[in-house]
């Protein structure tokens, strides 16, 4: 909420996906028409979303396989304006 306050977006999300442990919601459009997206994932520890482990669970938590942080990450970037 602290990034859709910024933005003057709405603090009421849209839910854009809510099923097998990820939800995913957008806030907005801000003020100058931009939207915050908060993607949480149930059951995830301290690694990075997808990929191998790489510390012991008894310091990182639990990990899923539910989303690829990589692609998630990927798609973003390509799908920024180029300036």
């Amino acid at each position: 909420l602290t990034w859709a306050s910024i933005v003057s977006a709405s603090p009421q999300p849209e839910v854009l996906r809510d099923s097998d442990g990820v939800r995913w919601v957008r806030f907005g459009p801000g003020g100058g028409g931009q939207h915050v997206e908060l993607c949480t994932i149930a059951g995830q520890g301290h690694e990075w979303p997808g990929a191998r482990r790489t510390l012991p669970k008894s310091i990182s938590g639990p990990q899923t396989d539910k989303l690829c942080a990589t692609q998630v990450v990927w798609e973003f970037f390509q799908n920024c304006p180029s300036r």
